[in-house]
């Protein structure tokens, strides 16, 4: 296992391509779901079984959105010795993208809401039909971009009870007043009581 870690992360550097400690965690985990067939599983009396090789998806995935985002962190491990470690990047690996993922109670996934930081719209994008973006200067929530999320997810809705945290954000007068205007319920979860 080690071995063919080893050769994956040589194979990664000599193409300049970051190799952060998430990155080489999520490999390792799927070289040894592929050596021994194990997984590992929460201990729990409720909740939904995850499938047998949820380790082997999880780092897929991950090695994906690294392949697609070409996104590195700042640090990435090299060999010892080295003084300088030269990454490609396409210069925006710190750019953030904000995200709200809203579900029902009978499992039924709204759509997803993203905050773009940009003051253009993305040019010949179309995004796909359970994505709702809008471009702010920050890609940070306020006040604002949760009334945004409202009306651009929950518009549409009828007998709705939202449940929020109590971030600053959630609490505020403008947004209980865009949740009454839309007609929807909330219900804010008491601070540090999210889990």
């Amino acid at each position: 296992m080690e071995g063919r870690l080893l050769l994956w992360f040589d194979q990664q550097r000599s193409e300049n391509k970051c190799v952060s400690g998430i990155a080489l965690k999520s490999k390792a985990l799927e070289i040894h779901s592929e050596i021994h067939n194990k997984t590992l599983r929460r201990v729990t009396t409720t909740g939904r079984d995850l499938d047998f090789n949820f380790n082997q998806i999880i780092a897929e995935i991950l090695n994906k959105a690294a392949e697609v985002f070409h996104c590195p962190c700042r640090f990435t491990f090299a060999a010892k010795r080295s003084k300088r470690v030269k990454i490609d990047t396409n210069g925006a690996e710190l750019i953030r993208i904000s995200a709200i993922f809203t579900g029902s109670t009978d499992g039924e996934k709204l759509p997803l809401f993203l905050l773009v930081p940009r003051t253009k719209e993305l040019e010949n994008y179309q995004p796909p039909n359970n994505v709702r973006i809008i471009y702010k200067t920050r890609g940070i929530f306020n006040e604002y971009t949760i009334c945004d999320f409202l009306a651009c997810t929950m518009n549409d809705q009828h007998n709705i009870t939202l449940y929020f945290d109590s971030a600053r954000c959630h609490i505020t007068d403008k947004v209980r007043s865009k949740m009454d205007e839309l007609g929807v319920e909330y219900i804010f979860i008491p601070p540090h009581m999210t889990n």
